[in-house]
């Protein structure tokens, strides 16, 4: 799976983040922890100023994980253009 050791540390970093940095942005490349932003476009640049266009972890803090109900788009209910 992709980003297994990025999605590892920041479950293992979660409690301290949620303390310090909830409603933040996390940018992780392997065990390396890029730093916690205001937005999502400044972890954004900075993961991309320090390893170029590549695979990263860019994640909001938060103590729940929202859940996606895809069924509608499965059925064909909703269509999206791409």
């Amino acid at each position: 799976m992709a980003l297994e050791t990025e999605i590892a540390l920041y479950n293992e970093l979660l409690p301290s983040l949620l303390e310090s940095s909830m409603g933040k942005y996390v940018a992780i490349k392997g065990n390396d922890l890029i730093g916690v932003f205001d937005d999502m476009d400044m972890g954004y640049r900075a993961a991309l100023d320090k390893y170029g266009v590549t695979n990263f972890l860019l994640r909001p803090v938060r103590a729940e994980e929202p859940i996606l109900d895809m069924r509608n788009l499965q059925f064909g209910i909703v269509r999206v253009r791409v």
